[in-house]
């Protein structure tokens, strides 16, 4: 697999980690079932924002590769740093559809 390819991969697991309702959260990497912000890889985590989404996603990568991950959606929505981003929004489809689109843009590298 490419480095591109594994780019690609993290950010569709980051992605697939959001989708389900109630699985994305903003202003903390990551939160608990009763709302509480905690680490990221807790087996008790159960939302995530975007860079807890990406960062969990990569933990079994080299940290090359987690960084790449963060520069591709980092150009793609301009804005930084990206937890303001993430933060701003009012749903997780933006930042779903945001992930989806760095990973499409990273295979095509």
């Amino acid at each position: 697999m490419t480095e591109e390819d594994e780019v690609a991969t993290i950010l569709n697991a980051a992605a697939d980690l959001i989708t389900p309702e109630g699985a994305w959260t903003k202003d903390t990497f990551a939160r608990d079932s009763n709302g509480k912000a905690i680490f990221y890889e807790s087996p008790h985590a159960r939302s995530w924002c975007v860079k807890g989404a990406i960062r969990k996603a990569a933990r079994n990568k080299p940290i090359e590769l987690h960084w790449q991950a963060l520069a591709e959606i980092s150009q793609l929505v301009k804005i930084e740093p990206l937890s303001r981003w993430n933060d701003a929004q009012t749903s997780s489809e933006p930042v779903i559809a945001a992930l989806r689109a760095a990973a499409a843009n990273a295979y095509e590298a």
